[in-house]
């Protein structure tokens, strides 16, 4: 790997997760003033509604995202007509889901959901607009200015629905909160990108191409989005507005740390993968570093996001969502297990095995959701454990299956995660659970928790040889990226 292009992922990976911190911060405290502002019932059906226009924004991109950003050329007449294909299926699903909204409502027999529906179609459509703005930013590795724009699009979105909650407004807080950010994002590409598309063209030359790619990328995606965003609409023929709320909020605190690393870090990880396409060895040892990364990052805060889950619910959103912090707990568990699942479509796109990865999805997604419905017959709870389970069996076939199609073993990157977990992830879970058993109240849990995690941490570092010299590694990586170009 050469320094330079070593040097940029790294740069690109520390822009990337700074901004997806301030990006987690800000939902965060939206999360907490509007949980505490509008009634659970109100994120029940607004976690139906954005299930659905989540599952509509994944269709719009046709997987083209990635597949053009692994390709080392690309003209501008292709880029038009790229543009082209994902503004069209915007407009087209968002007039779908539109004039949907009647049925939608009848079906769940909630007439407040026709306006979020009708206001949240927008989001699919605003996606598909600024896609291409937002790729000739990755293109270009423009790291910095991407990472702005989801900052800013963020805090001005959840400002708006905290200020909307404060008059009073509930059901317009939540949408505000997405069409004021995807809104924001739009116009704040489109400035940066410097790009505006042409007449559109190559159509058999390289969209063609692209297309292929891209559908395949876009089945492993829809299986994979289409799996998540399915479990809401079907638990909430089951169950309470409210306790579907309760799961919503739960869920949103385990996936947004997923969403914000590796689903944002694939934007910086597979160009410099695809560099490796012919050098399996060197891809190998890229993403190893990658994965210690999300084992001792990533993974442990959900442990230790596990083990103080209900006082720090209760603290954050109040005592009327105590069953939230339950449902967390099981889910930050699944968590750690797709956090590492998750990256290894990086491997699928990066090394040309879209095929292999859209097959292995064609089985693995539908069977989490299988797996997780399971638990239907004991709540909301009983989905969250059982979806935890699933994830756990997931990670280790992903990481056979991907290794095998980019052409290296799967057992380094399978001994790297287990060492993480056993030997740093789980004490230092276990060490802030202790703060439980103390008898004290939620902040004071809360801190002493963090505190024992960090004593244990600090602590395993220094008498643990191997996890010592992974944090070096994972040092030296922090250091290259802060090197001057």
């Amino acid at each position: 790997m050469s320094t330079n292009l070593a040097a940029a992922g790294a740069r690109g990976g520390l822009v990337t997760i700074f901004s997806q911190v301030l990006s987690l911060i800000t939902r965060m405290v939206g999360l907490i003033f509007l949980a505490r502002l509008l009634p659970p019932e109100v994120f029940g059906l607004a976690a139906i509604v954005v299930a659905i226009t989540t599952f509509a924004s994944a269709v719009i991109f046709l997987g083209l995202p990635m597949a053009t950003v692994q390709a080392t050329t690309l003209s501008q007449r292709a880029k038009s007509s790229l543009f082209v294909i994902n503004t069209g299926l915007g407009v087209g699903l968002g007039l779908i889901l539109f004039f949907s909204a009647g049925l939608i409502a009848s079906y769940y027999g909630d007439d407040r959901l026709v306006p979020m529906v009708q206001w949240l179609a927008l989001v699919p459509t605003l996606s598909g607009i600024q896609s291409q703005f937002r790729l000739q930013l990755v293109r270009n590795l423009e790291f910095t200015g991407l990472a702005a724009s989801e900052v800013v699009s963020q805090l001005l979105g959840t400002c708006s629905a905290i200020v909307l909650a404060l008059m009073g407004k509930t059901y317009e807080a939540i949408i505000a909160q997405s069409v004021v950010q995807s809104l924001s994002q739009l116009l704040i590409v489109t400035i940066l990108s410097r790009w505006l598309p042409t007449i559109p063209g190559a159509w058999a030359t390289e969209v063609k191409e692209l297309l292929i790619i891209g559908l395949r990328i876009f089945g492993t995606n829809l299986l994979r989005d289409g799996s998540r965003s399915i479990v809401v609409p079907i638990m909430a023929v089951f169950n309470s507005p409210a306790a579907i709320g309760n799961y919503d909020r739960a869920q949103q605190l385990a996936i947004v740390p997923i969403n914000l690393t590796v689903d944002q870090l694939q934007r910086v990880a597979i160009p410099i993968l695809s560099q490796f396409r012919d050098a399996p060895a060197r891809m190998l040892a890229y993403m190893r570093r990658a994965q210690l990364a999300a084992a001792y990052g990533t993974a442990t805060g959900f442990l230790v996001g596990a083990a103080l889950a209900q006082p720090l619910l209760t603290f954050l959103l109040g005592p009327d969502w105590t069953l939230a912090g339950t449902i967390l707990q099981a889910l930050a568990i699944g968590a750690v297990f797709r956090t590492l699942g998750q990256s290894m479509q990086w491997i699928f796109i990066s090394a040309g095995a879209t095929k292999q990865g859209f097959t292995f999805s064609l089985w693995s997604q539908p069977a989490i959701v299988l797996i997780s419905l399971a638990g239907l017959p004991w709540g909301v709870l009983g989905v969250a454990i059982a979806n935890a389970i699933a994830w756990s069996l997931y990670w280790p076939a992903a990481t056979i299956v991907a290794s095998r199609a980019a052409g290296f073993a799967s057992a380094p990157l399978i001994t790297d995660a287990l060492r993480a977990f056993s030997c740093f992830g789980i004490p230092v879970g276990l060490a802030a659970l202790i703060a439980r058993f103390l008898g004290l109240d939620d902040l004071p849990t809360i801190l002493v928790g963090i505190g024992f995690a960090v004593v244990m941490a600090a602590l395993l570092a220094i008498l643990i040889r191997p996890i010592r010299n992974d944090l070096l590694a994972l040092l030296d990586v922090l250091k290259l990226a802060l090197q001057k170009r």
